[in-house]
């Protein structure tokens, strides 16, 4: 990591330090790191999420929510949604940049979305055969249908081709296959600014998700938006509901 921190110094300017999960911080100019994942993951794997988090330092701007009412509403909400679709643009324009990193990118894919997908897998298996209920999972619903429509516009071979008679909740679903519809027909990955993945967030995603928002309260009217992108993890941490806290900065 020492060689990796050099490097991002000299040439970036950028800082690093070990955190919860992977995230850039823009303004700060911040590369957090899961110490652990160092550990555990292949070398092609790490070197897939450093482009990634680079990519959102090149690419991400944060401008977008200066005049978001959405962004005023729900923080926290509007946030993780411009980031799970973002990621797929990052992702894009990265493996255009650099030759040989769509495949250091797919690596990344597999192994980190393919977790969280295996998760989704196991909980609707569980929700859907054995009869448990949704709200024993910490994952709210409006974050599942960001992930898993994320998942599904990175690529097929991440997301179960599940129709919606065969997930637990159909109506969730059809929502998530309609904005990945609409994703595909629109080229989302090709959208040439973070603007241009909020309005697809405020004219797409919004309209479609409105029973699984909460009541915004007065104090949500207030949300931090100064450019930090979390990882998948992180992300989802505390937001159930959570609209009072500001919403993060960083980008996964």
């Amino acid at each position: 990591m020492r060689q990796v921190a050099t490097a991002l110094s000299s040439r970036y300017n950028v800082k690093i330090r070990e955190g919860k999960g992977w995230a850039m911080d823009i303004h700060k100019r911040e590369l957090i790191y899961k110490a652990e994942h160092l550990l555990a993951l292949d070398r092609d794997t790490c070197l897939g999420i450093l482009l990634h988090e680079l990519g959102h330092l090149h690419f991400t701007a944060s401008d977008w929510t200066e005049q978001s009412k959405l962004f005023k509403q729900y923080p926290k909400i509007t946030h993780n949604a411009v980031n799970a679709y973002e990621d797929v643009r990052i992702n894009e324009k990265m493996s255009q940049s650099y030759m040989g990193s769509r495949d250091l990118i797919v690596a990344m894919n597999e192994l980190l979305a393919g977790d969280g997908v295996a998760d989704l897998v196991k909980m609707n298996q569980e929700i859907k055969e054995r009869g448990r209920n949704r709200s024993n999972y910490d994952m709210p619903e409006w974050f599942e249908i960001f992930y898993v429509s994320m998942c599904k516009l990175l690529g097929d071979k991440l997301f179960p081709q599940w129709t919606p008679d065969m997930y637990y909740d159909e109506k969730k679903m059809t929502i998530i296959n309609e904005i990945v519809r609409e994703a595909e027909q629109k080229k989302l990955a090709h959208f040439k600014s973070t603007q241009d993945i909020y309005d697809f967030v405020e004219q797409v995603v919004f309209p479609k998700i409105g029973d699984y928002l909460p009541t915004p309260e007065p104090s949500s009217q207030q949300g931090d938006g100064s450019g930090m992108q979390k990882g998948g993890d992180e992300a989802s941490e505390g937001s159930e509901g959570s609209e009072n806290s500001d919403a993060s900065d960083s980008q996964s």
